[in-house]
């Protein structure tokens, strides 16, 4: 049997290589058990729910009461294609799917082709013509084993270093790894950007080679580093020196062995694969390129995952694909099932059905204010909106208007309205959607507002322009810090963060920036704001700064009041120190499996701040862990002064204390969610202060007997609907103050806090 498979560049989603009606591959629709909840933990049913939805009750539990429905199979795997500019990967892709290499360009941001296979494929190929003009290719495609089926998304990752900071957002420890290299670049050769080449400055192909393994291992790979595989592909091999195959064969594998001693002695060499592919992308039936074609279907058959969707998304995924709109609204989408005949979904499912095609990196979505009505259907429209801005150099420069706004977005990472409308004006009506495509940006922590405090009314207010972090160039000064900090009162000891790799810091202080500076407002000392590439300070409340420092393979923090009479509040430092943990632990973590990655991502550490110690703090840093709590410690440097452990940590550290204002809200099924996430040993206790009977939490146990976090989610719905309009938050959070038997990680109870606080005041002001 056969069937025809297209192939073509998707404005809304990234390029890949075998592309298929879905429809065909799943022809049965089953129901999942009615009796779903008792066997919500066993393994016959956990292993359908797909990673991109999430392990919280919530969702586990809206999306296998969905599957009861009817659901059909998906086995499919993602192919990432990453590596520096201008090394052939573009070419190498098309080499895979067996495309022509003529006129190919550099990838500007991310490019995706869907591949299926069922067994060995036998290709013809058919040109036409896509809307665009450009040259498009049907593949027709032999299937032998339809039992395998399994389909590809092969990403082609941009290697300019101005989209990195878009590719954070697509990484899968899913997918496999091809980081491509050419095979003529010495690993010491400077790598210079033909079209940016300020961006990379004396940075060389070793450089590269780290930041791609370090980002992949950091923000994707498993804790001993098996997951995901990276194969080595190293292209431009008729270029290579020697005349003999085997004096070429002979250099390349001495090319990938030294791309192998960089990362010796780590747990980063578990992820490289045990076979390299020298290729040569001229030739259009290079055997190499065939013999990592079959590798790739090898690893993706045994490591691609069959899960089951539920059968009514089916149809909404296709018509969100086809659709022509790059921005529409949850009503527009819903609209897309009346008009086909089917029920409207309910808002839950829609939200949760968005969120994973967010997840899968098909669509952008965020469920949050001001923009959670609003879907971006085509992920290479945001970015292409991104790089509109970052690639305008050639037409800023030669504007008179426009000129001086480039400089300051160039050097000092100042991106102002005027500059934004003037460059979106003329690009695929991107002005169009303006204030969502802003919003994205900024919820990916691509950018942010300024925003200044005003003293007046205690708030931070925007400024009408944005920072881009990581187009900073400038290192703060020694002289103005020391300035800054003198004669104000600083925490008793630094909190650090201290990671295993540095190369991909530089990416992660960007975000963490872009990030803070959408909670606080930018901190200023002499009229000058403190930003700059390696430091931010923000102002935390009227009397308080804090500062974020990335220094080698440290994220440090300090807080400072501004009073010299004062004192470091300790609720503003932990409200500090919990955002930066909150965020650096998200960007990493989401993509993490198991509780113990999640922990594993960096240290926490400390640094004696004592004034003898001048700007940057002690030399030696010690583990937090290794901070008494009973007793003073001494300095990490030996000097003869010592540092107060209980003021320290308190500064830090708020434990069980909670603000006041805690909202007298009901409690939605996702913080309910949350809540039993930060919840653990002896929750039954809880259980019983909150009004249930000894039976209740028995029966709980019973219906869900392999998920602790699903009997306390379960246990607290039941207790909502025992007392109705009295479940509220700042009732429930008193009442488990007083659970002291009952294992709470009040840092995240703290989180859910402040998170809902912060909803709250966006509703109010987008009301």
């Amino acid at each position: 049997m056969g069937a025809r498979i297209s192939t073509r560049k998707f404005a809304t989603e990234p390029v890949s290589v075998f592309q298929s009606n879905r429809q065909r591959q799943w022809k049965e629709t089953r129901p999942i058990p009615r009796n779903y909840g008792q066997v919500f933990g066993d393994s016959r049913y956990w292993h359908l729910v797909p990673d991109e939805i999430g392990k919280g009750p919530y969702e586990l539990s809206l999306y296998l009461s969905i599957l009861k429905d009817g659901s059909v199979t998906d086995k499919s795997i993602r192919v990432h294609v990453v590596g520096n500019f201008a090394q052939g990967k573009t070419s190498l892709v098309k080499r895979l799917v067996r495309s022509k290499t003529k006129g190919t360009t550099s990838t500007n941001g991310i490019d995706v082709m869907r591949l299926r296979s069922n067994g060995p494929l036998l290709y013809t190929e058919t040109k036409s013509k896509s809307e665009d003009g450009q040259n498009a290719f049907t593949i027709e495609q032999m299937f032998q084993d339809e039992e395998t089926s399994t389909e590809y998304d092969i990403w082609d990752f941009g290697g300019q270093y101005v989209f990195y900071a878009t590719h954070a957002l697509f990484h899968s420890n899913r997918a496999i790894y091809l980081l491509v290299m050419n095979l003529t670049k010495d690993l010491g050769q400077v790598a210079q950007d033909a079209k940016c080449p300020n961006e990379t400055g004396d940075r060389n192909v070793e450089y590269f080679l780290r930041f791609w393994m370090n980002s992949i291992h950091s923000f994707a790979g498993s804790l001993d580093g098996f997951e995901p595989p990276v194969i080595l592909v190293g292209t431009h091999m008729d270029k290579v020196r020697g005349l003999r195959k085997r004096t070429k064969l002979k250099r390349a594998e001495n090319y990938f062995e030294n791309v192998r001693r960089l990362f010796d002695g780590t747990q980063i060499i578990n992820h490289i694969y045990k076979k390299d592919f020298a290729v040569d992308n001229h030739r259009r039936n290079d055997a190499a390129i065939d013999l990592l074609r079959e590798e790739i279907m090898s690893i993706g058959k045994s490591r691609a995952r069959a899960i089951e969707i539920p059968t009514r998304w089916i149809g909404l995924e296709s018509k969100l694909k086809n659709s022509t709109q790059k921005v529409v609204t949850l009503d527009e989408i819903q609209d897309f099932d009346i008009k086909k005949g089917s029920t409207t979904m309910p808002v839950a499912e829609l939200k949760l059905f968005l969120q994973y095609q967010h997840a899968k990196g098909r669509l952008f979505y965020f469920d949050r204010e001001p923009i959670a009505d609003y879907v971006v259907l085509d992920p290479q429209y945001l970015i292409d909106a991104f790089k509109c801005i970052m690639t305008s150099e050639r037409f800023c420069r030669k504007d008179p208007q426009i000129r001086p706004l480039w400089k300051k977005l160039s050097v000092e990472g100042k991106l102002e309205m005027k500059l934004i409308d003037s460059l979106w004006s003329t690009e695929e009506g991107f002005i169009n959607h303006k204030t969502v495509l802003l919003g994205y940006l900024q919820q990916h922590h691509i950018i942010s507002e300024a925003m200044q405090y005003d003293e007046n009314v205690e708030k931070a207010q925007g400024l009408g322009w944005f920072v881009v972090p990581s187009l900073l160039k400038h290192q703060s000064a020694q002289s103005k810090m020391n300035e800054y900090v003198t004669g104000k009162v600083l925490v008793k000891v630094r909190f650090l963060m201290r990671f295993e790799y540095s190369s991909v810091l530089s990416l992660l202080f960007h975000r963490l920036v872009a990030a803070t500076l959408g909670r606080w407002s930018i901190a200023n000392y002499d009229r000058d704001n403190l930003m700059y590439e390696n430091l931010f300070g923000f102002r935390l409340n009227i009397d308080h700064d804090g500062v974020i420092q990335v220094n080698d393979n440290l994220i440090e923090l300090t807080v400072l009041n501004l009073c010299p009479g004062g004192k470091v509040e300790g609720s503003v430092a932990d409200t500090f120190r919990r955002f930066v943990e909150n965020v650096v632990s998200r960007e990493f973590a989401a993509l993490k499996g198991s509780i113990e990655e999640k922990n594993a991502i960096y240290t926490p550490c400390y640094r004696c701040n004592h004034i003898s110690h001048g700007l940057n703090g002690s030399k030696q840093i010690q583990e937090i862990s290794q901070l008494p709590k009973n007793k003073n410690a001494p300095c990490p440097d030996s000097m003869p002064h010592e540092i107060d452990t209980l003021t320290a940590r308190s500064e830090w550290f708020q434990e069980d204390k909670l603000p006041s204002d805690i909202p007298n809200k009901d409690i939605t099924d996702k913080e309910f969610s949350r809540f039993a996430q930060a919840i653990g040993k002896n929750w039954q206790f809880l259980g019983l202060e909150l009004g249930l009977t000894s039976v209740q939490i028995d029966h709980v146990i019973e219906d869900n007997p392999h998920s602790v976090a699903m009997q306390i989610y379960k246990m607290l719905i039941q207790w909502r609907l025992q007392v109705q309009d009295e479940a509220k938050m700042d009732i429930f959070v008193k009442i488990l103050q007083t659970c002291s038997n009952v294992n709470v990680e009040w840092d995240e109870i703290r989180n859910i806090v402040d998170d809902v606080k912060r909803e709250l005041e966006k509703s109010d002001i987008c009301s």
